[in-house]
């Protein structure tokens, strides 16, 4: 369990750290031709 628990706790800050990138970026991927779309 403690294994496990110090597992999960170095694992999800660079979890975090590789996730939230690519979230962003395909968030605004496909955030950014809606947006263009309103502004036109």
């Amino acid at each position: 369990l403690t294994l496990f628990h110090t597992l999960t706790l170095t694992l999800t800050p660079t979890l975090s750290l590789t996730l939230t990138p690519t979230l962003s970026l395909t968030l605004s991927l496909t955030l950014a031709p809606t947006l263009t779309q309103f502004a036109r």
